[in-house]
């Protein structure tokens, strides 16, 4: 089970990673301000895919979630750099 580790000042607790909301501070401003480009694994078993999928689906004017297929944590470069390279570049080329 994914679990997060949350400090508030000298004591902290473990919750499963369900019970955190990474995001709510986007849904709370109104969402992301500037583009973001997200790639994401779905071989991740450290941060779970469904909540970049969700993320996405929020705020499809903002967010554009590249789904790697098998790639896990950060591995997204390594399962398929080809991809992975054409698209950053083209983000960059869009909002640069």
């Amino acid at each position: 089970m994914n679990t997060h580790i949350v400090a508030v000042g000298p004591a902290s607790v473990t919750l499963p990673a369900g019970q955190v909301d990474a995001l709510a501070a986007n849904r709370r401003n109104g969402g992301p301000q500037q583009p973001v480009l997200v790639f994401h694994g779905t071989g991740d078993t450290i941060v779970p895919y469904a909540g970049s999928a969700r993320f996405a689906r929020d705020w499809p004017d903002k967010v554009k979630l590249l789904t790697v297929p098998g790639a896990g944590h950060t591995g997204s470069w390594n399962a398929h750099p080809a991809r992975y390279e054409g698209e950053l570049a083209d983000f960059l080329n869009q909002y640069t």
